[in-house]
């Protein structure tokens, strides 16, 4: 954005000209705004807050269920609608979390910032619960400041 301010002594600023740089300027701010909200449009709205994934060693994910990690569990069986469960990683989560309300679509790439794709497969139930029982067993369900959290497989829709 550039801003038309030249840069001159107080004392030789006409007020006029000053005033009629501040509007265009302000003009030219308001349209920045309003081109960056489009680029970054309300997706939904939360009823309470999303409370932080990860910051420094901290990471909500490692020690079990974390609320980033069910909904976008969720949104991916929503998306891919024949699937009966998914899964993830806990270290696929990032982020500052958001407050309740509107949730923007720069919220989401927060917190989920790679071009992961989603992949449907099959297995046999037995298959699924060597898989859960070799993410647990890494995982060691520690803190959240665990070394081995990032092995725990997030699920969402899962039955036994």
């Amino acid at each position: 954005v550039g801003l038309g301010h030249s840069y001159k002594a107080l004392e030789e600023v006409d007020p006029a000209a000053w005033d009629a740089g501040w509007d265009r300027d302000q003009a030219l701010l308001r349209r920045e705004v309003a081109r960056a909200v489009r680029h970054d449009p309300v997706v939904g709205f939360a009823a309470t807050p999303m409370p932080i994934v990860r910051d420094g060693r901290y990471r909500r994910c490692y020690s079990g269920e974390c609320a980033i990690a069910n909904l976008f569990g969720d949104a991916m069986l929503w998306h891919r609608g024949e699937a009966d469960f998914s899964m993830h990683s806990a270290a696929a989560f990032f982020g500052p979390g958001w407050a309740a309300g509107a949730i923007h679509m720069s919220h989401l790439w927060t917190a989920l910032p790679n071009t992961n794709r989603i992949c449907i497969g099959k297995a046999l139930g037995l298959k699924v619960w060597e898989m859960l029982n070799y993410s647990t067993a890494l995982a060691m369900f520690g803190d959240e400041l665990d070394s081995t959290g990032h092995y725990l497989l997030q699920l969402s829709g899962l039955r036994m």
